[in-house]
């Protein structure tokens, strides 16, 4: 209930706000990228997120990780590589920035996540999801939302079932 909830974020500290914030910076940079070059090019270099996160272990946790590992993320990336360097002259370049930062943030909440170990972090995704939510507000223009689609975003983020039976969603 919303009572392990809270004593969830409570004990889980620091790991539960550096969550929140990967989280919710995952969501608003996705957006932000898909809005600023191809969606196949959001989609492609967030695969990037796994091959980030030994990277970021090694900087962050000190652990080393394995010459087969390094050497996986090394034929990845030259296979990513190709769309980067294709937005380049394309005015793409900023979208695929983006897309990176968001595969950077996946995987840096992973690191989190599993640093914390034992801690529940499950609570924080609603905490991230609102600050998301307020991230896009600040950006965009809620007045533009119609009273059926605000109620179905509001269903997304509550029980799935609401969105079903919002009329005209």
């Amino acid at each position: 209930g919303p009572g392990q909830a809270a004593a969830s974020l409570r004990s889980a500290g620091l790991a539960a706000a550096a969550s929140a914030v990967f989280i919710g910076a995952t969501f608003v940079v996705h957006v932000l990228a898909m809005n600023a070059t191809a969606v196949a090019n959001v989609l492609f270099l967030q695969t990037a997120s796994p091959l980030l996160m030994p990277i970021l272990a090694w900087i962050f946790l000190r652990e080393a990780p394995r010459r087969a590992t390094l050497l996986a993320a090394a034929l990845a990336a030259a296979g990513l590589a190709p769309i980067v360097v294709a937005s380049v002259g394309g005015g793409r370049l900023a979208g695929d920035v983006l897309a990176l930062t968001s595969a950077m943030c996946g995987a840096a909440n992973v690191l989190v996540v599993r640093h914390a170990k034992a801690t529940n972090l499950v609570p924080v995704v609603a905490i991230a999801g609102f600050g998301a939510a307020l991230a896009a507000a600040a950006m965009g223009s809620p007045s533009s939302v119609s009273l059926g689609d605000a109620a179905a975003l509001l269903g997304l983020g509550g029980h799935p079932r609401l969105v079903l039976e919002v009329p005209g969603a």
